[in-house]
Formats: C-alpha cells, sequence, structure tokens
C-alpha cells in the first residue's frame, strides 16, 4: 500500500516482539505472586531499622515482609518493654502507622507482641 519494501513483515516483527514483552511481564508477576515471593532488602532493611529505632521496643524476634502482586506484607513478633497490656498495644498501633507512612506498598500489618523478660 506505502510501496516500501518489506514493511508488513517489519511491523509483523515489532508487534510480535511487543506481544512477547507483554506476556513474559504477566507471566513473572503471576509467577512472583503465586510463589509469595521475597521483597527488595531495601524495603525489609526500612522496616528493621524503623522497629528497632522505636524506644519501647527491646528486640525483634521475627521479621518476614512478602510480596504478592503489587502489595507488600509484613509480618513481625516484638519483644515490648510494657508494664500492661494498653501500653503494648499503643506502641504497636504507632509502629503499624510508621510503617505504612514509611511504605507506602504496605497493604497488611501483623505485629505480634510479647512482654520484655526482664
Amino acid at each position: 500500500m506505502l510501496h516500501v519494501p518489506h514493511a508488513q513483515e517489519a511491523a509483523v516483527a515489532v508487534i510480535v516482539l511487543l506481544v512477547f514483552h507483554g506476556a513474559y511481564e504477566v507471566i513473572k508477576g503471576a509467577l512472583l505472586s503465586l510463589l509469595d515471593a521475597a521483597t527488595a532488602e531495601q524495603e525489609t532493611a526500612t522496616a528493621r531499622e524503623l522497629l528497632e529505632r522505636h524506644a519501647r521496643v527491646n528486640h525483634i524476634h521475627d521479621l518476614r515482609l512478602r510480596r504478592a502482586g503489587g502489595a507488600l506484607f509484613l509480618n513481625a513478633t516484638l519483644i515490648v518493654d510494657a508494664a500492661d497490656f494498653e501500653t503494648a498495644h499503643e506502641v504497636v498501633d504507632a509502629l503499624e502507622l510508621a510503617l505504612r507512612e514509611r511504605i507506602p506498598r504496605l497493604e497488611g500489618v501483623m505485629l505480634h507482641y510479647e512482654p520484655s523478660q526482664s
């Protein structure tokens, strides 16, 4: 139609490459989601640093940050220096808000707390 030699073949090759690239991205995202893939070390380090920095957190017993699709889910067990349940709950609530503010993709936060052994 435009009298350009091999224009149709070049257009088909470009379209095929775009389709393969799109399929690769979809399959990669689906597999990472299904495999509950680990997140980047930067986000885990950010969460750990924020939790350790709090004055009432004595120790982080367990910290897991996982990705499901585009969302992040955090699960941690903290040793909290608090005299009563209400204080410990306030500490954990404040930490959850700080985590959500610092890591915007954080969809779910589950913080378990245990009393300090002292």
